[in-house]
């Protein structure tokens, strides 16, 4: 029997069976759905957002999974499109729990208003809402295979990195900070120095809490990098059980126009980490220049690490009648 809900409604029980589930533990791959991690965009990105994530059973079990964070009246997780999981199960039943899941989708479009919903491609989701797309995106992403071995992940670097990491090797001293014993005082030298550096504080005190509160619980680690016994680098990286992220990259900026290399053996660094912890792929985030000088330099300098591009391609759906759509309900195979 199939069954459609949203995640915020799931009882004690449903809420254990999902999150002990194998389609759970394949969300959990990254960090973005991570409790703590949905709590910090909620800090940081203006607006109420409220929890709109839909999960499908199957016989008790999760086989299908959105999460959807909204605030106004665009569908999507937080400013990102949203993401749809599922169990590879057999056709049949991926069919149906596509088909349930959308439905239930449609019916709380229409009774909450919204006129829009962005998503990454999904070709049921396509082929449902195919008529009504008002736009597509691409994205690229900066990937490096944590499979490959050290010293040819450093092979792969830029050819004019490979002396700057060097610098650093010889220059910097680096301490990796993470797990239940992290100081909050090492933790508050990161976030006054980030403050430093950006001069001027850019989020709330609550935020960065957040942050310390994924050292702690092993979701993230700190890099620091000290240079004459002063703190000049840091790499904030996130996780979740295979795939790292690229969070913040914070350094002097009077010694990097000095042009000391604090960046590159910092990064380098924090990428073997990685592999260190058993994960698998280390993501350096959109590679897309932006409009400013800064923002293509990022993108260059994050490009110099990648072994690999990933692409992903987002959809924009309009909905200028949303009253045609059916109102929401627990969606039950049994009630056709």
């Amino acid at each position: 029997m199939f069954s459609v809900k949203l995640l915020r409604d799931l009882t004690v029980l449903e809420k254990g069976q999902f999150t002990s589930s194998d389609l759970f533990h394949q969300i959990q791959r990254e960090y973005t759905y991570h409790s703590l991690s949905l709590a910090y965009n909620a800090q940081v990105f203006p607006g109420n957002y409220e929890d709109f994530s839909v999960v499908a059973f199957y016989d008790e079990k999760p086989v299908l999974c959105c999460y959807i964070f909204t605030s106004g009246t665009s569908f999507r997780f937080f400013n990102d499109p949203a993401q749809i999981f599922y169990l590879e199960v057999n056709p049949e039943l991926l069919w149906m729990s596509f088909t349930k899941t959308i439905a239930f989708i449609k019916g709380l479009i229409q009774s909450h208003n919204f006129t829009e919903l962005t998503f990454y491609s999904n070709g049921h989701f396509v082929n449902s809402f195919y008529d009504k797309i008002k736009s597509s995106r691409i994205e690229h992403f900066g990937m490096i295979d944590l499979h490959i071995q050290s010293d040819l992940i450093k092979t792969n670097v830029r050819k004019s990195y490979k002396s700057l990491i060097n610098w650093g090797f010889h220059n910097l001293k680096l301490q990796v900070i993470s797990g239940r014993d992290v100081e909050l005082t090492e933790f508050i030298k990161f976030r006054d120095f980030h403050i430093h550096v950006a001069g001027r504080t850019t989020r709330s005190d609550e935020s960065w809490m957040t942050q310390f509160e994924m050292l702690q619980q092993n979701k993230a680690y700190l890099v620091t990098g000290y240079y004459q016994d002063k703190l000049v680098a840091a790499s904030y990286i996130l996780h979740g059980s295979e795939t790292a992220y690229y969070g913040i990259g914070v350094y002097d900026r009077e010694l990097m126009a000095e042009d000391l290399p604090l960046s590159h053996y910092t990064l380098y660094f924090s990428i073997l980490h990685a592999q260190k912890l058993g994960l698998l792929y280390f993501n350096m985030g959109n590679l897309d220049p932006g409009e400013s000088a800064k923002s293509r330099s990022i993108a260059l300098f994050k490009k110099g690490f990648t072994t690999f591009v990933q692409s992903r391609i987002s959809y924009t759906v309009s909905f200028l009648k949303p009253d045609s759509f059916p109102k929401p309900k627990e969606v039950r195979d049994d009630e056709d």
